[in-house]
């Protein structure tokens, strides 16, 4: 295992921090996104209910945020390691390589999906209000939130992917 210079202790102190916040919102936009349902009447009278399962760019979301979820909780156990011992976990170079490129794929799926879902709720909430069906109102804007959620814990892997390359390329 590789030792961690004593500078490089900040880095990791953060790459933990960002990794719980990334976790915390990717668990909060998925709690959002399949507790929100809405009913609403069909052209044939009867009444129906609307889920995340019904769109598939919420789907994409979904899954996307549940990757990005188990990555951020499976890495909590290294960033600690890191921490405490000021030793890297995985041999290097593999687990530098793996964690540079790990972030940068989950950064991508998250921005990717975030995105879709983000689109999608916009432009279905523009066309329910444009045909006069307000019962779709709550339901996009609780998609719309998921998303935005899903989108800021993008954030969190832009500053760890900084911290990846950090420790790979440093020197």
């Amino acid at each position: 295992m590789a030792r961690m210079a004593k500078s490089a202790k900040n880095y990791a102190m953060v790459s933990l921090i960002m990794r719980i916040l990334a976790a915390i919102l990717l668990a909060l936009s998925i709690t959002l996104l399949v507790t929100n349902t809405t009913k609403f009447v069909d052209g044939n009278g009867e009444i129906n209910t609307a889920t995340f399962k019904d769109v598939y760019a919420f789907r994409y979301l979904l899954v996307g945020s549940a990757i990005g979820l188990a990555y951020n909780v499976l890495q909590l156990v290294p960033a600690i390691f890191l921490i405490v011992t000021r030793k890297f976990l995985l041999p290097n170079p593999f687990g530098l390589y793996f964690n540079f490129i790990a972030d940068q794929v989950i950064g991508y799926l998250l921005a990717s999906s975030g995105s879709a879902a983000l689109a999608v709720a916009m432009e279905f909430k523009r066309f329910s209000n444009e045909n006069g069906v307000k019962e779709f109102d709550r339901f996009f804007l609780k998609a719309e939130a998921s998303a935005a959620l899903t989108l800021v814990a993008t954030l969190g892997m832009i500053v760890l992917s900084i911290i990846s390359a950090r420790f790979l390329f440093k020197d």
